[in-house]
């Protein structure tokens, strides 16, 4: 995960809003709701509560991550300016 300071410079460069910034603030502040892991046991991660502010699942990059000769899954999750709330 960033740095406060890396977060920072991310949402500067990529000119994000203050209340988008503080939704992201909130939601990588929050506990994960639940741990995700596949049948074969290669997908190990945190499912943060992105889904409670109106995120959806999209899709899921297979092998898209390498961490110490595992491969991981990556979820790629999404949310439309009209369903944004903030």
């Amino acid at each position: 995960m960033l740095t406060e300071e890396e977060f920072h410079r991310w949402c500067q460069r990529r000119a994000v809003s203050s209340s988008s910034r503080e939704e992201i603030g909130r939601i990588r502040s929050t506990p994960p709701t639940r741990h995700v892991r596949s049948a074969a046991g290669n997908v190990s991660g945190r499912y943060p509560s992105r889904k409670k502010v109106g995120f959806r699942h999209e899709g899921r990059m297979r092998d898209a991550l390498w961490w110490e000769s595992t491969p991981y899954d990556t979820l790629l999750m999404a949310i439309l300016a009209t369903e944004w709330e903030g």
